[in-house]
């Protein structure tokens, strides 16, 4: 796992109370939230380039489990994963950074999702605690290694997940009540845009779980 995604949750600046008392005008508001998702795009797309390779193999059957550089690649392949989806919960977290930077909206609003932000890190420093300690731990075969990372890394994957969609609605609730949503462009952004960034990824990273599970959960002969 990359030890870099705990600095990238930890550090955060604090974009929506930061700044000039200048709110910037619908066209440059607009610019900045393509631009922003364009970048979203371009590395959800390297996830999803990955994950679609992954998916393409037609099942795990030629993995051996008694072959431990076989079980090891099995492993590799559930930590790449997991290390895409911590990334990508981090992507989403800069995007409401940005549109709360960009978009104004009531303190109780920031307040509500900073709080919620606060809540994925303390998931995030339970997650890598439990992580660290399943690989400090002696006298276990690959194949229980690779179910017991599996499961922390679903649990944290489903406990982020709800947070962030839950912040994400609050933003939307409150972009809908701005001047600005009369913007077709803005719409456009939220109503469409975003929602294909996070089905796309969604979409494939199922598919590979419900793969890995599979393999994981296959009886043995």
């Amino acid at each position: 796992i990359d030890s870099n995604i705990k600095t990238h949750l930890e550090v955060r600046t604090d974009k929506a109370t930061s700044g000039s008392n200048t709110v910037p005008d619908s066209p440059e508001i607009v610019s900045n939230l393509k631009r922003e998702m364009d970048d979203l795009s371009a590395a959800n797309q390297r996830f999803l380039d990955v994950f679609k390779l992954w998916n393409e193999v037609p099942t795990f059957e030629g993995l051996d489990w008694n072959k431990h550089k076989d079980a090891m690649v099995f492993i590799k392949l559930l930590q790449d994963q997991a290390d895409m989806v911590s990334k990508w919960f981090i992507n989403r977290m800069t995007w409401t950074d940005t549109v709360l930077k960009d978009i104004k909206m009531s303190g109780a609003t920031i307040n509500e999702i900073e709080e919620l932000h606060r809540k994925v890190r303390d998931k995030q420093d339970e997650y890598f605690d439990k992580v660290s300690a399943l690989s400090d731990k002696e006298g276990r075969g690959v194949e229980r290694h690779a179910k017991e990372f599996f499961s922390l890394a679903n649990g944290f994957r489903n406990d982020v997940n709800k947070l962030l969609n839950k912040g994400e609605n609050i933003m939307h609730d409150g972009i809908r009540k701005s001047s600005l949503y009369k913007d077709p462009e803005i719409k456009k952004i939220f109503n469409q845009y975003y929602p294909e960034f996070k089905k796309a990824f969604i979409e494939e990273d199922t598919k590979l779980r419900k793969k890995c599970s599979e393999f994981i959960n296959a009886k043995k002969d």
